[in-house]
């Protein structure tokens, strides 16, 4: 590399924006890999700043310097307030522009103090929209899993309404303007490329990281079923991940393993995703029920992240059967506890722990499969070892938190290049101006819409005038005074 690349290289100032980042927003799969790249880049020498939301409703002191990055919380920055037509029409997009809002003007903030060579955004919710459009620096998008994706295969209960149909094409807006793209899997990369209609080869991959230092086989380990082999599933109780596939297992995996005793561990929080939207863990615990296999499951509630390896140090399998996951952290960490995985061919997992290799690879939704894999597994302690083994020297090899970043810190400077010949901004007027234009967009939005509406509707018109008088009292008596008061001077 030449001497004016080494040196940005290894001194960039960089801009992480992601909503979340913990510990105060929680430890999501972006927030965690956030941590870890944030982290990584500053060992590497770069001055590396994050913004973020805030836990409460003001700004949270800034924190970092000496070895740490910066972190900067922010609330979201409120629009359309009191505005009932345009909450009503996007009640997902609303809140998504208004914390992005917040991150945007945080950023805007620090970069005109001491501008910033590259900033890097997640897709998710469109959090790139903003420096997107402006271009105002260098931009870095990172895949994890487009809106467009969860909308298309109706996960979390979405559906392709006009609310999700808006973000999903704000976060197109935002990916297909960036600078260069980077993507945790290959198979999240082909998704993308085909659902933006670009050249495969313009997503960059660079794999998620662990740390492996704390997932480590090393260490203390939470007690569980001694003279067991005991099956660890960790994430959050939702269709997504494939629970009720992994609960229809259970008695399948006891009938087939005998005398060998075994017991699985669900470590996440319980979510309203069953059909009518109530408790999935009911759900699951009446299905246990119902084959009698309840004694072979524990369920355990979110824990913090600092306990998290003392969980896969105890476990002897860990198994994630999602109908999709771009790269999940779970199989990452098991792995770096030198555990076996059993997951599906459903999105990058494969890529992670090979079949065979690192573990068991199995069709998504395929319950028999999952009980055929898992059994086996149960049954052969060598198998277990060896695939464990193999794991561990997997992550050491290719899922540290360093190379992740030296490998994205190379991409940094690629994208530098190629913003030099980058074509004009879509938005034209100065960076500052956004926010306000926005705001004006969506004043305008809902001035049509309410008017729309009073002119069609006697009811809305009845609605309204009765607002009016709570709200206006001498106003509204006043003007209802003047229609008959001015006849009668004619």
């Amino acid at each position: 590399m030449g001497g004016a690349i080494g040196r940005r290289l290894s001194g960039m100032r960089v801009c992480l924006i992601s909503r979340e980042y913990p510990p105060e927003t929680g430890w999501g799969g972006i927030g965690t890999f956030t941590h870890h790249l944030a982290n990584g880049l500053t060992k590497l020498g770069h001055d590396v700043h994050v913004v973020s939301l805030s836990s409460s409703a003001h700004d949270a002191p800034h924190r970092g310097g000496n070895g740490e990055p910066h972190v900067h919380r922010v609330p979201s920055r409120q629009v359309a307030v009191n505005q009932g037509f345009f909450n009503f029409c996007l009640p997902v997009t609303r809140p998504m522009i208004e914390e992005t809002i917040g991150l945007w003007s945080k950023f805007l903030e620090l970069h005109k103090v001491h501008p910033f060579d590259v900033v890097e955004c997640p897709e998710h919710f469109a959090e790139g929209l903003f420096p997107s459009l402006t271009a105002v620096t260098p931009l870095v998008i990172r895949l994890h899993t487009p809106h467009s994706k969860l909308v298309k295969e109706k996960f979390h209960n979405f559906t392709p309404s006009f609310d999700h149909r808006i973000l999903t094409a704000l976060e197109r807006v935002a990916m297909i303007s960036a600078d260069l793209l980077v993507s945790p899997s290959q198979d999240l990369a082909t998704y993308v490329a085909r659902d933006l209609n670009l050249p495969l080869e313009r997503i960059h991959i660079v794999r998620n990281p662990v740390d492996a230092e704390r997932f480590t086989p090393d260490g203390t380990a939470t007690e569980m079923k001694k003279n067991t082999v005991n099956v660890l599933f960790v994430g959050r109780l939702e269709p997504r991940k494939g629970v009720h596939h992994l609960i229809d297992s259970v008695p399948k995996v006891l009938a087939s393993c005998g005398d060998k005793k075994v017991h699985f561990y669900l470590v996440g929080k319980d979510t309203p995703t069953t059909t009518g939207n109530g408790s999935m863990l009911e759900e699951l615990q009446a299905k246990l029920k119902e084959s009698g296999s309840e004694h072979a499951v524990t369920f355990v509630q979110q824990i913090p992240l600092e306990q998290m390896p003392e969980y896969y140090r105890a476990a002897d399998i860990c198994v994630l059967p999602s109908l999709y996951d771009n790269a999940p952290m779970t199989v990452i960490e098991a792995m770096s506890c030198a555990k076996p995985v059993v997951a599906t061919s459903a999105g990058g997992a494969k890529e992670y722990a090979p079949h065979e290799q690192c573990g068991l690879i199995v069709p998504p939704a395929d319950t028999a499969a999952l009980a055929e894999a898992l059994s086996r597994l149960v049954l052969d302690d060598g198998l277990r070892a060896r695939l464990g083994t193999a794991a561990r020297q997997n992550v050491l090899a290719n899922f540290t938190a360093q190379q992740t970043a030296s490998e994205t810190a190379k991409l940094y400077e690629k994208a530098i290049e190629l913003h030099k010949e980058r074509r004009a901004a879509l938005y034209p007027g100065e960076p500052e101006m956004l926010e306000q234009d926005l705001q004006s967009l969506i004043d305008a939005m809902e001035r049509s819409l309410y008017e729309m509406t009073y002119s069609n509707s006697w009811r809305f018109r009845i609605k309204h005038w009765r607002q009016k008088a709570q709200d206006e009292p001498g106003g509204f008596l006043a003007k209802a005074l003047k229609k008959p008061f001015s006849r009668i001077i004619k």
